[in-house]
């Protein structure tokens, strides 16, 4: 027998796209007319989260169909785009979704970098509507790391900067000036690039307006699902704060925050062996959201 990494996957492999020179790669498996759109980081390809094919399977068991498009940043060739092109493209596959392929209801899945993606649709697209809920998810490093300070802010802006002068935007930065990889032209146009900026760095440093203002796009239910790396350990004190700051900051009554301990490395890359917990949390929150709505 196959073992879970070996064994094929059935789905539909389509392409969609309003320029026929830049037409974008989508992965759909599963019948339902319930769709998670899985929204990676830079570089990430389908299937790149560890728990995607165990995810896929159950997310068909409990009503939903796994949608994972490959965006045009992850690409080179494609004219390096940046995270505002890359959500209204996440805009256009919204489209289809619901046009074309009857889809009714919609969560949107995003981790690593693709939460900048993620929050810069729900802030400033349309067609949000069929958005039902959401799940973000990342690995948290020290809030005190050099590169989230103003220091390490205005380096990274500097060799942004020298990179998009030269052409370089389709480069991805050095790991020194930004530990998860991002091009320069994704940099450029600001944004909330990770969880960590979106929640990590606000909610540990008590910043109620900072965090009041990123989760302002976050209406209907939303888990956020924060990793930590083997050599940073929040206690349990900080986790308790966190929780308590995202529940008094968010624009919605419906969020929960998850940790799951030990879950990535000290590049903010997620590890082998949490795959089964990472998808059971998912397809709860999922059956919970339905039951909350029946009753």
């Amino acid at each position: 027998m196959p073992s879970m990494s070996l064994k094929p996957v059935a789905g539909q492999l389509f392409q969609f796209g309003n320029d026929p020179a830049r037409q974008l790669s989508v992965f759909m498996t599963g019948t339902k007319q319930r769709a998670m759109v899985v929204v990676g980081g830079v570089i990430d390809g389908f299937f790149s989260l560890h728990s995607m094919r165990l995810l896929v399977t159950e997310l068909e068991a409990c009503g939903w169909t796994a949608v994972q498009p490959q965006l045009a940043s992850s690409h080179t060739g494609y004219g390096a785009r940046t995270h505002v092109g890359d959500a209204e493209d996440l805009q256009d596959l919204i489209r289809l979704l619901e046009k074309d392929f009857e889809m009714n209801e919609i969560t949107l899945f995003a981790w690593s970098s693709g939460v900048q993606v993620a929050l810069e649709f729900l802030t400033n697209c349309e067609d949000t509507d069929i958005i039902t809920r959401v799940i973000l998810q990342g690995v948290v490093t020290d809030p005190s790391d050099p590169i989230f300070s103003p220091e390490g802010e205005a380096k990274r802006q500097a060799l942004v900067d020298e990179y998009m002068a030269s052409g370089r935007r389709d480069a991805i930065v050095p790991e020194e000036v930004y530990d998860i990889p991002m091009t320069a032209a994704r940099l450029s146009t600001g944004g909330l690039p990770s969880l960590q900026e979106a929640v990590w760095q606000p909610a540990t440093s008590e910043d109620h307006e900072r965090l009041k203002k990123n989760l302002a796009a976050l209406t209907m239910p939303t888990m956020l699902m924060i990793a930590t790396g083997t050599e940073y350990l929040p206690s349990q004190a900080v986790k308790d704060k966190v929780r308590l700051l995202v529940s008094t900051c968010a624009a919605t009554p419906e969020i929960e925050v998850n940790f799951f301990e030990a879950a990535g490395d000290e590049r903010r890359r997620m590890l082998r062996g949490s795959e089964a917990e990472h998808s059971t949390a998912i397809t709860f929150f999922l059956r919970e959201c339905d039951r909350r709505r029946e009753e």
